[in-house]
């Protein structure tokens, strides 16, 4: 097994993570106790990228949680190619906020409408 490019290992723990998200708050919405099963791929995500832990980046990190958001209106059923979509977005605004980015982001926005 050859191993995952670094942004493509990145895309792959993004889109991980946008599953997990829209599970668990989907649980959470029917009225249940999610708590247990929260995992930190986003804190991967950000190790992997070079964050550093600091004040700054935990704002970075709120931003990340608010862009997975919009997960939460993609049908699970056929969740591609919104969901690679979604993926490709968020980690080019995280690699735009990185300290030494100095390039544009790697995929124009990605847009959802949705009401939650």
């Amino acid at each position: 097994m050859q191993p995952f490019p670094q942004q493509q290992l990145l895309l792959s723990l993004i889109k991980d993570d946008l599953i997990h998200h829209k599970l668990v708050h989907g649980l959470i919405d029917m009225g249940l106790d999610a708590s247990p099963f929260f995992i930190n791929l986003g804190h991967t995500v950000f190790e992997l990228m070079g964050f550093e832990d600091s004040l700054a980046n935990d704002e970075v990190f709120e931003h990340y949680q608010e862009l997975c958001r919009a997960v939460r209106c993609i049908d699970m059923q056929q969740p591609y190619p919104a969901l690679d979509l979604l993926s490709v977005d968020i980690y080019g605004k995280l690699q735009s906020l990185l300290p030494q980015h100095t390039g544009a982001p790697c995929a124009a926005p990605f847009n959802i409408d949705c009401e939650n």
